[in-house]
């Protein structure tokens, strides 16, 4: 896998990654792009073809952990957990990590505290997936955020 050319001035990034990649052909790529992406990037999209485990989850956090100056962070089939809560962002969109369940307020505390800028939050909930009005509520923290889009295709309990 090669990246023939590669802007100095690249601040931002789209990949789609078809399904028929394999995890260690997915993996390389997650390497290769930390790498030569640049570690001043605003703007990350990644959208793996495949279901992410936990070595895919580990480079993705490679690629992450040293680009302190994103404002988006789009990474939908990865779990958002604190270590995607990078202060800078101004868009997240995540799906919660295996620890939802068992306190989903402690970490969208943490994403408010952790991200004072967010604007526009995304969260795709699976469906074994635990959401009520009183685990969002700290969402309604975040003084900068325009959007809260959370997809989730249970019920909701709405009692406060």
């Amino acid at each position: 896998m090669m990246i023939p050319f590669l802007s100095p001035t690249l601040k931002e990034a789209d990949i789609e990654v078809h399904e028929h990649l394999s995890s260690s052909e997915t993996g390389r790529l997650l390497r290769t792009l930390n790498e030569v992406l640049r570690h001043d990037m605003v703007s990350l999209r990644f959208v793996p073809g495949i279901k992410m485990g936990d070595q895919l989850w580990a480079e993705m956090m490679d690629v992450i952990k040293i680009r302190s100056n994103l404002r988006a962070l789009r990474i939908p089939g990865f779990p958002m957990n604190a270590a995607t809560f990078i202060p800078s962002l101004r868009v997240l969109e995540a799906e919660p990590d295996s620890a939802w369940n068992s306190d989903p307020g402690a970490i969208l505390i943490q994403l408010s505290d952790k991200c004072p800028l967010i604007e526009d939050l995304r969260i795709i909930f699976p469906s074994d997936s635990t959401l009520t009005m009183e685990s969002i509520r700290p969402l309604f923290r975040c003084p900068q955020r325009r959007s809260l889009d959370l997809e989730y295709p249970g019920a909701v309990e709405m009692r406060s």
